[in-house]
């Protein structure tokens, strides 16, 4: 068996034998060492192979890495404009729809102004809720002063009498129904008429005088000797005129003015102490039982904010705090309730916010309570004179009431005892707290701002 001791000798004489080619290499001449390159340039050309292999498969995988990148990139690039051209899409959409809407608003507005008698506009709420009638549900009821048997027009004609009158909405029968009748007039030879509905869904002017010289394409109007229509209102056109033998009257049929499918506005002459003159599409006049119930409707708004508020403050907000900075939601609502609603209510408000808001906190009893009405009696007063409200002036006018609330509450806690330095305490609380708030508010703004834009067409005609 070898032993141990030659197998070292051995790998100490190879060791030794390199040793003295390297050397004997360093010291040859030149000369003598080109005879070396003879071995050295095949081996070279045969390792340089797997070099250019390797080199163009790295080419080849930056350049499949870059293209990646660029791919990604562009995916999302164009996923981003695909949401900004949804949101553009969306914003047209709501425009158009404005647009429409402030057209159809003007034209109602415009026929307010030219009926003899005051009106109620109303919002068309629904539809008929079997195939066998065809009338409309609008938001409008008794509290209003609608009855039945009230005429419903629009600025395209009459289009239907009421014929259920609930608190708050209303059952109008359109004229194209079968059941509903009410008197016509044809314009040019001022022969009267009942006018019904038929199966079709057109018209059928009823007990015109056997003499008449109605002909085809004469406007019929409402006469305004019943059915709770003004004279004069478009009713339709005559298509056909019917003659029959043996027969006292002649009947005509014709086609109705109004578009039945696309009503969404209509006017209605109230009665009663609820009918003001001239009660405006844009400004319309509320009766006493809507202020109250309107009243009412506050309050309950206002107290489930108190009820809200501060558990959201106490419990929740810890959830958003930032470096252990939490917004003062107090604070913003008051503010917003007096840039929308006034400086009373943001006083009021104030009071009762700022309450509840000292029962769970642990500094000094009823701070919150004095300094929550200030706030929102200043927000109130700062936004009296305002045409437009932007969200810029709200947002400063927020970060400035909350340095405020924080200066006060600094100097408060300083004088009952001893505390950091007021640089260190804006630095650390007050002003990060005032963007948090101003951030808040800004929020809030924006959602406040968009719902109403949502109801704006509502709004312009005072509904309910």
């Amino acid at each position: 068996m070898i032993s141990l001791q030659s197998i070292a000798g051995g790998k100490r004489a190879v060791l030794l034998l390199l040793v003295f080619l390297v050397v004997a290499l360093l010291l040859l001449p030149e000369s003598r060492q080109e005879s070396l390159m003879v071995i050295g340039r095949p081996m070279a050309v045969v390792i340089a192979a797997p070099i250019r292999v390797m080199e163009a498969a790295n080419h080849k995988i930056d350049t499949l890495m870059n293209r990646y990148l660029a791919l990604q990139h562009m995916h999302e690039e164009n996923r981003a404009l695909r949401q900004h051209i949804a949101r553009l899409q969306e914003e047209n959409a709501r425009l158009r729809e404005t647009a429409v809407a402030t057209t159809r608003l003007r034209d109602l507005l415009a026929l307010q102004e030219q009926l003899p008698f005051p009106t109620v506009a109303a919002q068309v709420i629904g539809r008929d809720s079997t195939n066998w009638y065809r009338s409309i549900v609008i938001n409008k009821g008794r509290k209003d002063g609608l009855a039945a048997d009230m005429g419903v027009m629009t600025p395209a004609g009459a289009v239907g009498r009421i014929v259920k009158a609930y608190d708050r909405f209303a059952i109008v029968l359109l004229l194209n129904d079968l059941n509903n009748a009410i008197t016509g007039l044809v314009q040019r030879t001022r022969d009267e008429g009942i006018v019904e509905g038929t199966e079709k869904g057109l018209a059928r002017i009823k007990y015109l005088p056997l003499l008449s010289t109605v002909k085809v394409g004469d406007q019929v109007v409402t006469s305004g000797l019943a059915g709770g229509f003004p004279r004069g209102l478009p009713i339709g056109t005559i298509t056909k005129i019917e003659r029959r033998e043996a027969e006292l009257f002649l009947s005509a049929e014709g086609t109705l003015d109004a578009d039945f499918t696309k009503i969404e506005e209509a006017l209605v002459r109230p009665a009663g102490e609820c009918a003001a003159p001239r009660q405006s599409v844009l400004h319309a006049a509320s009766c006493p039982g809507q202020a109250c119930e309107r009243d009412a409707m506050k309050v309950l708004g206002y107290a489930a904010l108190i009820l809200l508020l501060v558990p959201l403050q106490v419990v929740l907000v810890d959830r958003i705090s930032i470096f252990d900075i939490r917004p003062d939601l107090a604070l913003v609502a008051v503010c917003l309730i007096g840039l929308y609603c006034g400086e009373m209510e943001a006083l009021l408000a104030g009071i009762a916010i700022g309450f509840s808001q000292d029962l769970f906190s642990g500094g000094g009893q009823w701070v919150n309570l004095c300094l929550k009405p200030i706030l929102g009696l200043i927000a109130g007063l700062a936004s009296r004179n305002l045409l437009n409200l932007t969200w810029l002036f709200a947002v400063g006018l927020i970060l400035c009431l909350s340095v405020l609330s924080g200066t006060i509450m600094y100097l408060l806690k300083a004088f009952t005892g001893p505390g950091a330095s007021f640089f260190l305490a804006a630095r650390s609380i007050i002003l990060p707290q005032a963007c948090y708030d101003a951030l808040v508010g800004l929020a809030l703004l924006k959602l406040l701002q968009r719902r109403r834009v949502s109801r704006t067409p509502q709004t312009a005609l005072s509904y309910e």
